[in-house]
């Protein structure tokens, strides 16, 4: 299966993923920041698939590490 990502974050990890007994995990990492993210998988002989997601903002309050990488919009990749 290969996935895309659309908005402000970014995939993490292998990409093609291989299915496991018919199952498998992507990690999407949000900007966090308030956006969508939509998430496209696709992969020969199966129906293509997407899902979108609404992400919020990261509170002022709250600790957050100071080198995340996902601070500018990942490269769209449509085929």
């Amino acid at each position: 299966m290969t996935f895309t990502i659309e908005g402000l974050g970014q995939l993490i990890g292998e990409n093609p993923v291989k299915l496991r007994a018919g199952k498998m995990i992507i990690l999407a990492q949000s900007g966090f920041v308030q956006d969508k993210l939509t998430i496209r998988a696709k992969s020969d002989g199966l129906r293509a698939a997407q899902v979108t997601v609404r992400t919020e903002p990261v509170s002022v309050n709250v600790d957050m590490p100071a080198n995340l990488p996902a601070k500018q919009p990942t490269q769209q990749v449509f085929h």
